[in-house]
């Protein structure tokens, strides 16, 4: 993104010059979790397929209205349909409209730097990039062995998607092994 970082203005406030977006649209998301919610036995499943299937980008403005004038799609996803079964692998896929109407979009990997192949660009990938931003800020720490372990993250996550849907379940379980 060619605005300096400190212009950048994410709010929703009117001088918003950056929208986040959900690569996998919440309701796509939220409706993935329904239907796989007898899977997910403990906070800590829940947490890890938040973790892995939950990737977010920081678009331009421009780039957000392009969005629309190319009729990239607001509630879907390329992979999951709507009752939230998975279909494919590819969580910036969804975009390739606004890549054919402009040669020059790109989605850049925050770790990296390095710009993403919307086409190739994997769950997977998302994950070893979150492992990788993880080991950067963990560095020499003894608790390494926990990524992404944090327990409120998946209290709040299990109270939200499985007790309204499974009273009787467990939450009072917490995640702390590593996951991968």
């Amino acid at each position: 993104m060619e605005l300096p970082f400190e212009a950048r203005d994410g709010s929703k406030g009117p001088h918003r010059n950056i929208h986040i977006e959900h690569s996998v649209p919440a309701a796509v998301l939220k409706a993935a979790l329904e239907c796989r919610i007898s899977d997910f036995t403990t906070s800590g499943n829940l947490h890890d397929f938040l973790i892995r299937h939950s990737v977010c980008c920081a678009f331009h403005y421009r780039e957000e209205k392009n969005m629309g004038k190319c009729g990239v799609p607001q509630r879907t996803s390329s992979t999951f349909n709507g009752s939230g079964e998975k279909k494919g692998d590819y969580p910036f896929l969804r975009y390739k409209r606004l890549l054919d109407a402009d040669p020059d979009f790109e989605i850049f990997n925050v770790v990296t730097g390095e710009p993403i192949n919307i086409e190739t660009f994997t769950f997977e990938d998302h994950f070893e990039t979150l492992q990788a931003a993880y080991d950067l800020v963990a560095e020499g720490r003894d608790d390494r062995a926990m990524v992404y372990s944090s327990a409120f993250f998946a209290a709040e996550a299990w109270e939200h998607y499985a007790r309204p849907l499974n009273p009787g379940r467990d939450s009072s379980e917490v995640y702390s092994a590593p996951i991968g």
